[in-house]
């Protein structure tokens, strides 16, 4: 944590007093939800059944990276390819 904090982690307090942070209103977004295209919404639900079994100690901080399932986002990719 050290290190990160000496390498990484940004200094707040001089970013503030530099005037280079920004204050964003999560609340004042551009995007205006729609519904989902014809067919969509199965798709994204049988994606999602799909994905259920898929073993999540991956995502644990600890576990070193390995690429998802293919099988598991096969049908979230159509899904976006087609939005």
């Amino acid at each position: 944590m050290r290190i990160f904090e000496c390498t990484t982690a940004d200094d707040f307090d001089t970013l503030r007093d530099l005037g280079v942070l920004v204050e964003v209103d999560p609340r004042q977004g551009t995007h205006t939800p729609t519904a989902f295209p014809p067919g969509g919404q199965d798709e994204m639900l049988a994606a999602l059944d799909r994905i259920r079994a898929e073993p999540k100690r991956r995502f644990h901080p600890a576990e070193p990276a390995r690429p998802a399932g293919e099988r598991a986002v096969r049908g979230v990719r159509s899904l976006l390819r087609r939005s």
